[in-house]
Order: structure tokens, then C-alpha cells, then sequence
């Protein structure tokens, strides 16, 4: 005969509090800290990454403008560390290093190696057209403030 009785999920967790040893606290270095047991969560302090994040060297570009043709112009480069740049018109494309935020108003990158530079253009040659988005690791995505990390 089972004399068990069921309780739900919160008088569970309730019982497991009660019963449950109430550890100390001390300030460890990360090298001593095998074996023990972390007493809060540690939370995001920002989004991960903070800014939509450009994960290849190339050009970024509005990708609805490959509608239109496969020649751009260069209108600056964004290097990692710098301000968000923003893409002045159609057409036109902002050259990026890894790491880069991703310049206002593109939404794609082009790798280096698919484009061809003759003076101020960035030509794309072949028909292997990018996917929107792609290139670009998006703010957040990882994770988002206040999650618990550890």
C-alpha cells in the first residue's frame, strides 16, 4: 500500500529551503575556487555582444541593395573600437574589420575575399550572393542584461 503523498512544485521547493544547510561566505581567488559552491547568481551587467557585431573582414551593405547591382561605393571604414558609422545612400557601403560595430543602416557583410576593390568601388563578381544578416552577430544574442551567467 503507498502512503506517499503528493505535494506540488512550490511545497517542494519550500521543504528543500527548509532542510537545506546554510553555507557561509568568504572571498576566494578564482584559483581556490574548485570544489566550492557559488552562493548568488552572477548576472549580465549588458547584452552580449553590446552592439550588433561584425564577424568577418569586408564591406557592409544594405542587402535589399544587391536588387540593384553588385558595385559599391566606398564611403569610409569602420574599424573595431570606432563609433558606428552610418551608410549615407543606396549603393553605397562601409568597409569593416572584424569586431567592428556593424555601421547604422546595413544590415549584411561581404567578405573581403568575394570582392574586388577598383579605386573607390567594392565590386562583388560572382552570383554567390549573401543571406541578409549574414556576417553579423546580432546585439544580444548570446545573451541579454540581467541573465544569470553563473
Amino acid at each position: 500500500m503507498n502512503t506517499s503523498t503528493r505535494i506540488d512544485t512550490s511545497q517542494a521547493d519550500q521543504l528543500i529551503r527548509k532542510h537545506m544547510p546554510e553555507y557561509g561566505s568568504q572571498p576566494v581567488a578564482l584559483t581556490e575556487a574548485h570544489g566550492m559552491i557559488l552562493r548568488e547568481t552572477i548576472h549580465a551587467e549588458r547584452d552580449q555582444p553590446p552592439f550588433d557585431r561584425v564577424t568577418m573582414d569586408g564591406i557592409a551593405i544594405r542587402h535589399a541593395d544587391l536588387e540593384k547591382g553588385r558595385r559599391f561605393t566606398v564611403q569610409g571604414t569602420q574599424a573595431a573600437g570606432m563609433s558606428a558609422l552610418t551608410l549615407d545612400s543606396a549603393g553605397s557601403c562601409i568597409e569593416v574589420m572584424t569586431g567592428a560595430v556593424l555601421p547604422h543602416g546595413a544590415d549584411t557583410v561581404i567578405p573581403v575575399e568575394r570582392i574586388r576593390r577598383e579605386q573607390n568601388l567594392a565590386i562583388l563578381d560572382n552570383d554567390d550572393l549573401p543571406a541578409a544578416g549574414q556576417f553579423v552577430h546580432r546585439q544580444g544574442s548570446d545573451h541579454r542584461e540581467g541573465y544569470g551567467v553563473l
